[in-house]
């Protein structure tokens, strides 16, 4: 970043004294370092500085004087692992389609069947459900109300 300077910025701050306490007197009001700028350059006398100048003056001035520090809350245990919220309706228990006379070969499936597997089937000669399928979806209304439960505001 070679030549980048904006007009009317130093390029190496000049502090006098006279700044920097103006500049501390307004950091220790709790201004931030965006107001503390323009305040300071308000003064025509001085060159202007940035808000990065400001910032790293203060940083260099050490950690009292960029304010109170905040308070880091420790942690007592470890972080709970995040479980999933159970869902107010009842649960979903069943883990393949029902048997029935409706079930076809996955391989002999049209494309309108249903795809989803009977339990305790698998594979390319597993039985699937076959029902119908519902009109945008893939899967038949009795499969997509078990897959697909819409979560209820409570």
């Amino acid at each position: 970043m070679t030549g980048t300077r904006r007009p009317g910025i130093m390029s190496k701050a000049v502090w006098p004294q006279r700044r920097v306490e103006q500049m501390l007197a307004l950091n220790a009001q709790g201004h931030p370092p965006r107001v503390i700028v323009k305040l300071l350059n308000a003064d025509e006398s001085l060159p202007k500085v940035s808000r990065s100048a400001v910032i790293g003056k203060l940083r260099r001035l050490g950690p009292g004087v960029r304010g109170p520090e905040k308070p880091v809350p420790k942690r007592s245990q470890a972080p709970k692992p995040v479980t999933k919220k159970p869902r107010p309706d009842e649960p979903y228990t069943a883990t393949g389609a029902e048997r029935g006379e409706w079930n076809v070969r996955f391989l002999e499936r049209a494309p309108s069947m249903c795809p989803r597997f009977v339990e305790g089937e698998e594979g390319s000669t597993g039985l699937v459900c076959g029902r119908v399928v519902s009109t945008g979806s893939a899967w038949c209304a009795h499969c997509a109300r078990v897959l697909f439960v819409k979560n209820q505001a409570a």
